[in-house]
């Protein structure tokens, strides 16, 4: 499990905003949370979470949930364009990633065609 701090440590740290070991401003913790915040709320909505807003997050949970808020959090920090761009590629992976978690049948729909 990961509180929300430790969560926003982790994005901080995927933006590249902040070292390893380093700690984090409270002014960007909150904004990591109020960004988690509304990816909460878009998530729950579409039935991708299963845990309460301020409940910590599942150990299996916390690298979409990552991934997705740094995606979130683009716009408020300043990253470099290689990895915005990672962050930005690995979107959907982290969607379908949570989908995964809550629907036992769930099956990917993917875009690039089978050749045989």
């Amino acid at each position: 499990m990961a509180t929300r701090t430790e969560i926003a440590t982790k994005v901080l740290q995927k933006l590249g905003i902040l070292q390893d070991g380093a700690t984090a401003s409270a002014n960007d913790i909150t904004v990591v949370n109020d960004k988690y915040d509304s990816l909460y709320a878009i998530l729950k909505a579409n039935d991708l979470v299963s845990w309460g807003s301020a409940e910590d997050i599942p150990d299996t949970h916390i690298i979409p949930i990552v991934g997705l808020l740094a995606r979130e959090c683009l716009e408020e920090f300043t990253a470099t364009p290689t990895v915005a761009g990672l962050i930005i590629g690995d979107e959907q992976r982290y969607i379908d990633k949570l989908r995964e978690f809550e629907y036992q049948y769930y099956i990917p729909n993917e875009d690039e065609g089978h050749y045989y």
